[in-house]
This record gives C-alpha cells, structure tokens and sequence, in this order.
C-alpha cells in the first residue's frame, strides 16, 4: 500500500481495495486475465461444437463446464476492472500526496526565507543564537514531509593540518530513534564519497535508494533505505553538510529535494552574512 497513506482515512470499500488490488493488479500486469478469458472462450467454443451427442441429446457434464468457464470468466473480468480502480486509486492518491508536499515545501521554504532575512539584521548573541535556530529549521522541515525519516546537519571546519572535519551534527527524526553522531574526519578516511560531495555543486547531488552500492553502503547495516546528501555551500565556500533519510524507497521527490537544496543555500548564506568580510571566501577552520 502507499506509504504515506493512513488505513484510518479509508473506507471500508478502500480497505478491500487495498487487500485485493495488489495482486489483482500483478496478475494482470502479467496477462493472467487476459489468458484465462482467451482460454475458457476458446473452450466455450469447443464445449458447445461437443455439447450434443449422437441422439441429439445434451451431454451431462456441459452445463457443469458452462457454468465453470463463465464462473471463471467473470472472475477474471472482475480481477481486471479491480486492478484498473486499484492503479487508478493509487495515482489520484499519488497525485494528491505531490500537490500537499509542493505546499508544505513551499511554505517552510518561505518561513525559512523570513527567518533568515531576520538573522541577517541581528548582530552578536542573538544572531549566533538565530543561526542555531534557523539549523533546527532546516533539519525540520527535510525531514517531517517523509515517512520514518531522519535529517542531520554536520558542520564543516578543518584540523591545523587543513584536513576537513564533519562534525556536531543536528539531527530531526520522525517515526525513529535511530541517530548516529560519529563525525567524518578526511584524516581518518580520507576515500569517503562525502569529500566529493563537498566539491562539487550542489545541484549534482542524487538521490540514493537501496540496493544502490554506488557510495558503498551495506544496507543491511543501516536502517534507511533511500538517501539525500547536498553540501551547504555559498560558491566554493562549504559550511557543511545536510543529509536525509528514510526506511521507505521512492519517497524523497522532486519537490522535495528543490527545497531542501533552496533552503540549503538560503542558509548558506545567512551564515555569510554571519562572516565577518575578512573570512569571506574562506573555509571555516579550527581556532
């Protein structure tokens, strides 16, 4: 069944088509109803060029057969019309979830716009403490439109030996408690794809859903099966990092991920605005 629907909001008749649908609509993807109406049409013929015998007389088993072919017909065109209203269910249903995500993304993407135009016009503490605010906005607002989610914010600095460092992450989960704060050091493991994910644009990153291995994770050992990572970055100045993830495949859409990467770089440059002019351009590095 869809993963983002609540069996509570369907009907009774919408709970019966969420029982039979799938494997109505599986059998037909396969051309099962369509060989079972062939079949028992073509032996409908047979039946009644065999139903008479020699004396003119009806056979006894064909009315039998006739009522099993036409049982078995009428079964078969209902399975059909079921798995047409089940896909046809399941794309209205799709099609609404889209509509709400666009305006639940489109208002955070404004709220989040606000708040950081705020921080811009504040100055010492109160900015500091608005940055860390406007942090838990955006790990928020990745998150909560996904089905058993997670979003984290990893900041970037680097070691005296220039070396990156991914740490102190921020993290909103909805419907897990699973959460990881091991930082990425490039000292330690210096191969991870994460370092060239800070590299390049933003708008290279993609979506990674399991059994992709192409950033060599073993997904039996985690427990999200699909991933969005972007650096947060004003042109070749990184800040950090902001991932999201879900147990679910094939729920991390478009729209979703246009406004994780706007609010990414809406944050990313409050933050340089944050700057003093002096460090603009520059990486953030360890004191």
């Amino acid at each position: 069944m869809y993963a983002r629907l609540e069996w509570s909001d369907l009907s009774w008749s919408e709970k019966v088509l969420f029982y039979v649908g799938p494997p109505a609509a599986w059998l037909k993807k396969k051309w099962v109803f369509r060989v079972v109406l062939g079949i028992f049409t073509f032996g409908s013929v047979v039946v009644m060029t065999a139903a008479v015998n020699d004396d003119g007389a009806v056979q006894s088993w064909v009315p039998l057969s006739v009522t099993v072919a036409a049982g078995v017909a009428f079964l078969a065109s209902l399975g059909d019309a079921v798995a047409d209203k089940y896909d046809a269910r399941l794309s209205d249903l799709e099609l609404a979830e889209a509509e709400a995500e666009t305006e639940v993304a489109v208002a955070d993407l404004n709220s989040f716009i606000e708040q950081c135009m705020e921080a811009t016009r504040t100055s010492g503490a109160k900015r500091k403490a608005m940055l860390e605010s406007l942090k838990a906005m955006l790990v928020t607002a990745a998150a909560k439109s996904l089905p058993r989610s997670r979003a984290s914010y990893y900041t970037l600095r680097r070691d005296t030996y220039d070396n990156r460092i991914l740490e102190d992450p921020k993290h909103h989960s909805e419907g897990r408690d699973d959460r990881s704060d091991r930082p990425f050091l490039e000292s330690v493991d210096p191969h991870l794809t994460v370092w060239n994910l800070l590299d390049r644009a933003d708008t290279e990153a993609q979506v990674v859903e399991c059994p992709d291995d192409r950033d060599g994770i073993d997904w039996n050992k985690v427990s999200y099966r699909s991933y969005y990572s972007i650096p947060v970055k004003y042109k070749s100045t990184v800040y950090g990092m902001l991932s999201v993830n879900s147990a679910h495949t094939g729920v991390i859409n478009g729209a979703h991920r246009r406004a994780i990467l706007a609010m990414a770089r809406v944050y990313a440059m409050a933050l340089l605005a944050a700057e003093p002019r002096s460090n603009r351009r520059k990486q953030p590095l360890n004191d």
